[in-house]
């Protein structure tokens, strides 16, 4: 029995190990031609709804989340009315948080989002941040006609 024969015998009872180069350049660095097909964008999983008591929740993926986000500052500026409470209250310091963490999750999430969420985040920075700054001077405004009527 010779040495080869001996080594094909052993590895008879192990798994075969087939080993995929991922890499997308090649040694030269050009764009391998595997790559160039792998650009296509990934489909996602359908999101199922989540069951909350009586009521069903959409799945959630990053638009909601920052829906959800917009939502509450609108309803800290008053544009919305509180969802519990079912009134409208002016809390423009939570507004200003939750509006920067719309900002934060735009820095954090750059390069990272297709073309239609980078959009949606930038569209809701920019309403929201235009909004608090109206409904600022607004409440400033409202602060200082008592203050006038006092000194007259």
């Amino acid at each position: 029995m010779s040495e080869n024969d001996k080594t094909n015998e052993d590895n008879v009872d192990q798994p075969e190990i087939k080993v995929v180069d991922k890499r997308k350049l090649d040694e030269n660095g050009e764009l391998r031609q595997e790559a160039k097909t792998e650009d296509k964008p990934e489909e996602k999983p359908e999101e199922k709804p989540q069951s909350c008591g009586t009521q069903t929740l959409p799945g959630i993926d990053y638009s909601t989340f920052v829906f959800s986000l917009a939502t509450q500052a609108l309803c800290h500026l008053g544009e919305v009315s509180h969802p519990e409470k079912k009134c409208i209250e002016i809390d423009l310091a939570l507004a200003r948080q939750t509006i920067d963490i719309i900002g934060l999750l735009q820095d954090k999430t750059k390069g990272n989002l297709n073309e239609n969420e980078e959009l949606l985040t930038r569209n809701l920075l920019t309403d929201l941040r235009l909004k608090f700054v109206e409904i600022s001077k607004r409440e400033a405004a409202h602060k200082q006609q008592p203050e006038e009527k006092k000194d007259n």
